[in-house]
């Protein structure tokens, strides 16, 4: 084997420009790729920072893979339907569980009608109304504009008083100052004592809509969780809002929260999610594998071209060494040995094509991230998979003409010129 190694590099070192123009295909196939999954990565992580690491707040519902009724395919979310045989009300021990999970702040409780009607002095909207205690406000990221929020007293006396966000005040009360005006929640009477709305992402505001949109999506008013019963008539499947504190773990705590949650529930139908964060991060994990596929197939095709390099060029040194393989043959070397000298060449010439194509892979990367602004994380196992594919390469393409050499007759090869 070392003999081999040894003859290898004789044998590169001694066609210096042929071996490096042999090796070009493979040096330049290898460096795209490494550049290509190194950006990509980069690309991703960014993404994932700004679409799913911003979203600070998450809302767990229970879903259900499809409904009783048989023309529904799609999931839907089963705490916008009423109550589910099998799904209670989440447990104070459920709770204290998601709270502890690492990346959680804090979460909390809430019960949600997407249909209730909100009716003052004769003007009605049909409004999102909330069922809450009084961490929500906390675990939903809301501040007060004016008044007060819903406090533990509200809850344990189960008070009739509502907080209503900025768009609803904006609406119903016409910039008049709404606190202490009595309102009607479908048929029961509440009185307002406070307005809240969530902080503007500006970083996802590029126009007026999106800005309409921001705000137009704050639109819900908040009653004590313990009125809801009244309210409601019933207790209805609560949802469970997260307050996320590392936003490098957002999908991790989402997801093992969940996990909790369906832990606690009778029926394997349901299981508890955020359908905003699972569809957009399927988005971004499609679009990635997307753009490696494409971008790593172009790169592909480099490698393919310099395996044929190889195997040309290796075809070339057997035919000018026609004659030292006739003269070891003649010596007593077995077609093996012939046969595993030629392909660690090949192997060799690939696999120094593979580590210069790593090296200025990595450096493509790191100006490219300089001047484009983009993270480059290097992957350590992307570095272990070209190397050990363009070996491959070399492998298969150096196979024709080791086998070639073996094969040779030492009578004709040394009569050969």
């Amino acid at each position: 084997m070392f003999e081999n190694l040894r003859l290898s590099f004789r044998g590169i070192l001694s066609h210096k420009m042929r071996s490096a123009l042999t090796m070009l295909g493979i040096v330049i196939g290898i460096a795209a790729i490494i550049a290509i999954v190194s950006l990509i990565n980069g690309v991703s992580e960014q993404m994932k920072s700004e679409y799913i690491g911003t979203t600070s707040t998450i809302d767990l519902k229970p879903y259900a893979a499809q409904s009783t009724m048989d023309f529904w395919s799609m999931e839907y979310s089963v705490s916008d339907y009423g109550t589910v045989e099998g799904v209670n009300v989440i447990s104070d021990d459920a709770l204290k569980q998601v709270q502890r999970v690492n990346g959680i702040g804090s979460a909390a409780r809430a019960y949600v009608n997407m249909y209730s009607s909100l009716i003052y002095q004769g003007h009605s909207i049909n409004i999102f109304t909330y069922g809450v205690d009084a961490d929500y406000f906390e675990a939903s990221s809301y501040h007060v504009v004016s008044g007060r929020l819903i406090t533990e007293n509200d809850v344990k006396n189960s008070n009739n008083v509502v907080v209503i966000d900025n768009q609803c005040a904006t609406v119903m009360f016409n910039n008049n100052n709404p606190i202490g005006k009595t309102v009607q929640i479908d048929s029961d009477l509440f009185t307002v004592v406070g307005v809240v709305m969530k902080p503007i992402d500006e970083r996802k505001i590029n126009s007026i809509n999106d800005l309409q949109t921001q705000i137009g999506m704050q639109s819900s008013i908040f009653v004590p969780m313990s009125a809801w019963p009244n309210l409601q008539g019933y207790d209805d499947i609560q949802i469970l809002s997260l307050k996320i504190s590392d936003p490098d773990l957002t999908v991790a705590a989402t997801t093992e929260a969940g996990e909790i949650l369906d832990s606690y529930i009778d029926t394997t139908m349901v299981t508890y999610k955020s359908s905003m964060l699972e569809e957009m991060s399927n988005y971004l994990n499609q679009t990635v594998s997307m753009m490696s596929l494409l971008l790593g197939g172009i790169a592909s095709i480099s490698l393919i071209v310099g395996g044929i390099g190889i195997m040309n060029i290796m075809l070339v040194s057997v035919t000018e060494r026609t004659r030292e393989i006739g003269l070891k043959k003649a010596l007593g070397a077995k077609r093996r040995v012939i046969l595993g000298q030629f392909l660690t060449e090949s192997a060799v010439l690939s696999a120094l094509g593979g580590l210069i194509g790593v090296l200025l892979g990595i450096g493509i990367a790191k100006v490219i991230s300089i001047f484009a602004y983009i993270p480059a994380p290097i992957s350590v196992s992307s570095i272990v998979i070209s190397v050990s594919f363009s070996m491959c390469i070399g492998i298969i393409f150096g196979l024709v003409p080791s086998i070639k050499a073996s094969r040779l007759d030492p009578i004709e090869a040394l009569r050969y010129e």
